[in-house]
């Protein structure tokens, strides 16, 4: 019964020590995973050109397909004060995906888009890949662009 009893106790060590290294393991696994992604982030420069005025801001948000024009939920944004007639615009530490951006000249600095009676922009816009306004927004799919594991530089003018 002696060596009945020690080879149960031989058992619950070997799967205490088996269970330990696992969880081990697991953490190490997990730890590699989240450095791996945020050495997967990197930058989106905005190089914004053609601002017709040289007043208030220009507001950018970068989205993701789930959010597009959402005014309230985007990936990254910023406004940024117009004294020329172009701009920098940069989005750190942007994962890698699927992305498009909007922007506006807020040109009486009311923090908001100013649209007409239709519901049309009073006030410039534009979108990345060059998508247009026609009878509205345009669509995600027409905006979007493929941010890798490298910087990326758009272009994008009024």
């Amino acid at each position: 019964t002696e060596a009945i009893y020690r080879e149960k106790q031989l058992k619950k060590w070997k799967w205490r020590c088996y269970n330990k290294i696992m969880k081990k393991l697991t953490l190490l696994l997990m730890s590699l995973v989240l450095s791996s992604a945020q050495l997967a982030a990197s930058t989106i420069t905005l190089e914004i050109t053609n601002i017709d005025k040289q007043k208030g801001y220009v507001r950018a948000a970068l989205y993701d397909e789930s959010n597009f024009l959402n005014e309230d939920v985007y990936i990254r944004g910023d406004s940024i004060s117009v004294d020329g007639s172009s701009l920098t615009i940069t989005f750190s530490e942007v994962p890698t995906g699927t992305y498009a951006v909007a922007l506006y000249h807020d040109r009486n600095n009311n923090s908001k888009l100013d649209k007409n009676f239709v519901g049309m922009p009073k006030e410039p816009v534009a979108f990345s890949k060059g998508a247009k306004i026609k009878m509205g927004p345009p669509s995600f799919k027409s905006a979007a662009f493929e941010h890798l594991d490298e910087d990326t530089i758009l272009t994008i003018s009024f």
